[in-house]
């Protein structure tokens, strides 16, 4: 099997612009132009379409899911880690929200939640783990196209590359890891599985620039 783990395009948090729920942020006309690529540039007919309900990543996957009408569209829980309580931060610029962002990386607690909405790190990595528990169960030659987010898909690889490590050491390399090697937006990551050899990152493809 092979999923190519995507990364929404440019949104308008991406830019700085301010959000008045993190569910419904839009992509920026950019951002439009990158998912346009995006599905014009798909060398595989997938099998399976896998999106995340939020709208960033909808917006981003609409022209690959006209492209393949005839693929089978499923919404999977994949969307973005909500390190902080959204009700408190509704309407802010990712600038105002900065400070508390790095005090809940430097804290280091997975078992820690901000409040309603949000979701502690041992979550965020159970949700990662459940997709691809999921994804393993698929026939062997689906091909699969999954869109989703860049902590969700730092998330993933934190999981294939330490398997063994705890939730406290996976949260502990996260942002490092992320920073080194940046997932950008429309970027994809390609994976493949098979029952022999488990997991295995394929390949990092850049997305667009226009």
């Amino acid at each position: 099997m092979r999923v190519f783990f995507t990364r929404h395009a440019q949104s308008a948090a991406n830019v700085g612009l301010s959000s008045d729920d993190f569910a419904l942020i839009p992509l920026t006309e950019y951002g439009h132009a990158q998912a346009a690529a995006l599905a014009a540039h798909w060398d595989v007919v997938p099998d399976l379409i896998i999106v995340s309900p939020f709208f960033r990543t909808r917006q981003t996957a609409q022209p690959t899911l006209d492209r393949f009408a005839h693929v089978p569209v499923e919404y999977w829980p994949v969307h973005e880690f909500t390190n902080l309580e959204p009700s408190r931060w509704n309407g802010s610029q990712p600038s105002e929200r900065l400070p508390f962002v790095q005090q809940y990386w430097q804290q280091c607690d997975p078992a820690y939640c901000d409040g309603p909405g949000a979701e502690s790190f041992s979550q965020l990595l159970g949700r990662a783990q459940a997709a691809l528990d999921r994804l393993s169960q698929l026939p062997p030659d689906t091909e699969v196209l999954l869109f989703t987010h860049g902590f969700f898909l730092n998330a993933i690889r934190s999981l294939l590359r330490a398997p063994a490590a705890s939730h406290a050491e996976h949260m502990l390399g996260f942002v490092p890891a992320f920073r080194q090697q940046t997932i950008a937006n429309a970027d994809r990551l390609e994976m493949t599985f098979t029952a022999n050899a488990g997991w295995r990152i394929v390949e990092h493809h850049a997305g667009f620039i226009l």
